[in-house]
């Protein structure tokens, strides 16, 4: 239930349902609980932006983790917990101005998601590699983890997961040069989540997509992806991205013209 509620982007329901399991747990001595209660709290607090706190419990979780490792099938999880933990926790250190910790725990999370071959898992380590990636502008090494990643997408249909991987690679064919391939990439990544009835992680790609739009010299346009971006944001309580959004706003006004064509 809490998946599926964070999926639908309600952060503050997905936030106090975790909440509510951290204390059931302590409550029982459950060790098991505890570990699926600070997963579900981290990897949430990363989409609401509480970036030391969401470190602190995916921390915790991964120390569950390594004790309960074999007691915990693989069957339970379409993605293996280790890495989603893992790669969440780099997306948190990242965020915290920790580069290097952050690029080390995602190597980490990929080596184990290639040892144990399981596609979603894969997919998802990638996914969480190029966006690292993205946010380094090291947009040549985030373009090589979505072919790969689209790859595996198409080899074992799994369209569902496809969506959040297209908004970094058009993002990364964009800064390659091919601004207008790269905007046409990007339209799936909204559209697919929105078919499924998903909205995390949308903000990301309105934050994207304002930057592809400003390197087109379009910034009322840029200025109109920001808005509905912060909107989105404050609607769902996925904030994390809200800082990145106002820079990408202030970039857009700095051009100067920027105003005028919005008033236009």
């Amino acid at each position: 239930i809490w998946w599926s509620t964070l999926q639908q982007g309600d952060m503050a329901r997905a936030r106090a349902m975790a909440e509510r399991t951290l204390v059931l747990a302590d409550s029982r001595g459950d060790d098991l609980l505890r570990f699926a209660a600070h997963s579900a709290l981290g990897m949430t607090l990363v989409h609401t932006g509480d970036m030391p706190r969401a470190q602190q419990n995916l921390s915790q979780a991964l120390e569950l983790h390594r004790g309960a490792d074999d007691e915990l099938p693989q069957a339970m999880f379409s993605i293996e917990p280790g890495v989603q933990l893992a790669s969440y926790l780099a997306v948190s250190l990242w965020s915290q101005g920790q580069p290097s910790a952050a690029a080390s725990r995602m190597r980490s999370a990929l080596a184990r998601a290639e040892r144990l071959r399981h596609p979603m898992t894969l997919v998802l380590a990638l996914h969480f590699e190029a966006l690292l990636r993205l946010m380094e502008s090291d947009f040549t090494h985030a373009l090589a983890a979505t072919r790969q990643a689209l790859h595996l997408v198409e080899e074992h249909q799994l369209e569902r997961a496809s969506g959040p991987l297209w908004w970094i690679h058009g993002r990364a064919v964009a800064a390659a040069g091919d601004v207008d391939g790269g905007m046409e990439a990007m339209h799936p990544d909204k559209t697919l989540p929105q078919q499924h009835g998903l909205a995390y992680g949308l903000t990301r790609w309105y934050h994207a997509y304002a930057q592809v739009c400003l390197q087109a010299g379009r910034p009322a346009q840029a200025l109109e992806a920001v808005q509905e971006g912060l909107a989105m944001a404050h609607r769902t309580g996925e904030l994390g991205v809200v800082p990145e959004l106002y820079q990408v706003q202030g970039q857009a006004q700095a051009t100067g013209n920027a105003p005028a064509e919005a008033e236009a």
